[in-house]
């Protein structure tokens, strides 16, 4: 019988089992790029096509599917659950948030229902991308077990360990040629001698470049781009483009109302008028207890070009706040509104 997680569409359960021993193991992918797994006691794993399948019996199962190329968690799950419930009898929803996996941060969804194969589940999807590749966990255990089998699936989520992506590094001589020879622009020469990148949207209205410093991944969304700070919960910088002009300082005060519903002791600490992509913007810095229950730092910039309205929203934990500050003002600074006049 399949113990594969249809919501990866992608595990091929065909070669040999690797048997278990007597205790805990930890399971090292051959493949490149690899990662470890715990495999408790009295589980099994199987190479598959794109990653691994843990099981435990009949009752309960782990895939872990590899993709080879960086997908917004976030946009996954949007569009794999409405494909779930049409292959779900009885679907119904038992939790959906953020978490970590993998040294990342990760988005997760669970719900419970009779699968394809007619037999009763609860299922956790987690996705995560550190930037370069995309892994997705599927873990799942009948109802009548879950109980018991919930303390290893989740031991097996907490282990997983991803090998870190390989640093690009640009030989000085490469990047004087390039220079020299018109492919890359000033700002991009510039950024890459110091070991950053710039990043270029070019959808229409809203193209743009912003830097992604040294130590930060860059991850295109349905709206921007998503900049991370690593390790995971270092900080972010989230672009965000809607394709219509809006005044600044109005987003800047619907940003503000909407995190004052969210975080407790909500309050601002700075607001005013900026320069920002060569426009006349709007900026805010806001501070407030989130959901964790740590104190965060935000702060939101926004400004139009006629076209569009572009706005970066930054946060991190509030003590965090002073090692990444410098990050931030370069991030901000070297935003680029494409085809703009000043």
């Amino acid at each position: 019988m399949t113990r594969t997680i249809s919501v990866l569409c992608l595990i091929a359960v065909n070669i040999a089992c690797l048997s278990a021993s007597a205790a805990d193991t930890t399971y090292k992918e051959s493949r490149r790029p690899s990662f470890t797994i715990l495999v408790p006691d009295g589980w099994t794993i199987e190479k598959t096509d794109q990653g691994v399948l843990l099981s435990h019996g009949q009752t309960a199962s782990v895939s872990i599917g590899v993709k080879p190329q960086p997908v917004d968690p976030s946009y996954y799950l949007k569009q794999a659950i409405p494909q779930l419930q049409r292959q779900t009898k009885d679907f119904r929803v038992v939790d959906q948030g953020a978490c970590i996996f993998g040294h990342q941060q990760a988005a997760y969804f669970s719900y419970s229902g009779i699968g394809p194969n007619g037999r009763a589940y609860i299922t956790k999807l987690v996705v995560m991308t550190n930037g370069t590749m995309t892994y997705l966990l599927g873990a799942q255990a009948v109802p009548a077990s879950y109980k018991d089998e919930k303390a290893d699936l989740q031991r097996i989520q907490d282990s997983f360990n991803p090998e870190a992506p390989e640093a690009k590094v640009d030989k000085p001589e490469n990047l004087d040629a390039l220079h020299a020879a018109g492919v890359i622009t000033d700002q991009e020469y510039a950024a890459r001698k110091q070991g950053a990148s710039i990043f270029r949207d070019s959808r229409q209205p809203g193209s743009f470049t912003v830097l992604v410093p040294a130590g930060w991944t860059s991850l295109k969304t349905d709206t921007g781009v998503k900049l991370e700070k690593q390790p995971a919960g270092s900080g972010t910088a989230q672009v965000w483009i809607q394709p219509k002009p809006a005044a600044p300082a109005a987003v800047i005060a619907s940003a503000g109302a909407d995190f004052g519903k969210q975080w407790k002791d909500f309050r601002t600490l700075d607001q005013g008028e900026v320069r920002f992509a060569g426009q006349k913007g709007a900026y805010a810095m806001f501070v407030g207890v989130g959901g964790s229950g740590k104190p965060l730092i935000m702060k939101v910039v926004a400004a139009t070009d006629g076209k569009a309205t572009f706005t970066i929203f930054m946060l991190t934990d509030l003590e965090k706040y002073k090692g990444i500050e410098e990050d931030w003002n370069r991030i901000q600074q070297s935003f680029a509104i494409e085809g703009a006049t000043p």
